[in-house]
């Protein structure tokens, strides 16, 4: 689900079911290990948009890092 907003509107019409993985917490975290510095805002951003605006049928698969179980867990 990192991607642009012009590249989910290309989806959003023929997706029936989301299945993106959310992989990083903090945007510190996804600098080191991604070199991403925007990612929270850009996942978040887009999963809501898939939700409201798409099919609205989503499953977030939680990717757990070694050593990021605390850090990373609502």
């Amino acid at each position: 689900m990192y991607l642009t907003l012009e590249s989910i509107e290309l989806f959003i019409d023929i997706m029936d079911f989301w299945l993106p993985d959310l992989k990083y917490y903090d945007n510190p975290f996804a600098k080191c290990m991604s070199g991403i510095s925007n990612y929270w805002e850009t996942v978040t951003r887009n999963i809501k948009y898939a939700y409201t605006d798409g099919s609205g049928e989503i499953i977030i698969r939680d990717l757990y890092k070694p050593n990021r179980i605390e850090k990373d867990t609502f």
